[in-house]
């Protein structure tokens, strides 16, 4: 991740050169108001464990609020253009747009659309961690800064806990424009909150937002639930052994759960009920963020390293581990890229490398 970060960076440096894309700055300066929400705040990302990279920290902006008259909303992705420019703060952090704004265009004309509208599309949209972490948080800003609107644009709801998650927002559905990749609207005014800090890093105040929405009066009931989030059904980096990884901490008296056939408000309850949780590194993995502090986490990797939930883990006092498994080349997907690779591992090595680590935990 630290690697990506610095490449964020890199690529943030060229946008703003690049004369097609356009700053907030650039707006205040031409006279528009901006509705700052949060404050700025630096992270201190804390030596991952899997890496040599050294710690270091970055100063985060303050989320914000801001209404734009003549602006156009593009795409699924809530791309955002005023005065034939690209407005730099609605890039997703790994669009490929930093790189080669051009591309974007052409487009289809705009279609006029009478009213406020707010949006919240923004890419990386049906990745259930970046739209409980990026979208959603952005209609909190919305709330604090106590905006009306007429319409919400978002992407395409393509996914059950996409439309669940509105729902329970209170999002009204007579309300929401749906975009899909060649929607290109101009309504009277555009409401755009900010993204609410970098992708793969939430701020306290989101896990606050999160938990008090999802688990709203919920009390706890045991509190000592142990559980392994499988990826089984997942499309990629699925361990394709993963059974035998489960039979290993069975005793332990772990239990192995779906999330995607339970509902938003089901996983919430459960990773809250949790003293112990342990996945392979992907989406699941996102419900740690309803887990009570001091709750134990094991996040097993395999060739894709990503401190993701790592840092979340600090942000919420959780207790974090990871194990790099060792893949077994030849009934493993060579040919696939790391990042989406599913593999077979070897599993002595990840049984010694657990049962060393609950007799450190006492399990």
């Amino acid at each position: 991740m630290f690697f990506f970060f610095l490449l964020f960076c890199y690529c943030s440096t060229l946008m703003t050169k690049d004369p097609l894309l356009l700053t907030k700055e650039t707006l205040i300066n031409q006279g528009l108001k901006v509705e700052n929400v949060t404050e700025s705040w630096k992270f201190n990302a804390q030596l991952f464990p899997l890496t040599e990279m050294p710690e270091w920290f970055y100063k985060i902006p303050g989320a914000y609020v801001i209404e734009l008259t003549g602006a156009t909303l593009y795409s699924d992705n809530g791309i955002v253009l005023y005065n034939g420019k690209i407005y730099q703060d609605s890039l997703w952090t790994w669009s490929a747009l930093y790189k080669s704004p051009n591309d974007l265009f052409p487009i289809p004309a705009a279609i006029p659309i009478q009213g406020k509208v707010a949006t919240i599309a923004l890419e990386g949209n049906s990745n259930y961690y970046h739209w409980m972490t990026e979208i959603l948080p952005r209609l909190a800003l919305l709330e604090q800064a106590a905006i009306d609107y007429d319409f919400l644009y978002v992407p395409k709801l393509q996914y059950q806990f996409q439309k669940d998650t509105l729902k329970l927002l209170g999002v009204d559905y007579e309300k929401i424009i749906e975009g899909v990749s060649n929607t290109h609207i101009q309504p009277t005014t555009v409401i755009f909150p900010s993204q609410v800090a970098r992708s793969c890093i939430t701020p306290a105040w989101v896990v606050e937002f999160l938990q008090k929405r999802f688990l709203q009066s919920y009390q706890v009931k045991n509190g000592k639930k142990r559980i392994f989030i499988s990826r089984g059904n997942a499309a990629i980096r699925r361990i394709l052994n993963e059974d035998a990884i489960f039979e290993i901490i069975k005793p332990f008296g772990f239990e192995k759960v779906l999330m995607e056939k339970m509902s938003v408000i089901e996983q919430a309850q459960l990773a809250h009920e949790a003293e112990f949780i342990i996945g392979t590194h992907g989406a699941g993995m996102t419900n740690i963020v309803f887990a009570r502090p001091n709750t134990t986490i094991i996040e097993l990797f395999q060739e894709h390293l990503d401190q993701t939930f790592f840092d979340l883990s600090t942000t919420m006092n959780l207790t974090y581990y990871c194990i790099k498994t060792e893949r077994i080349s030849e009934l493993s997907e060579e040919s696939v890229d790391i990042r989406f690779r599913n593999t077979y591992i070897n599993i002595d090595l990840i049984k010694k490398e657990l049962i060393e680590l609950f007799e450190r935990l006492q399990l």
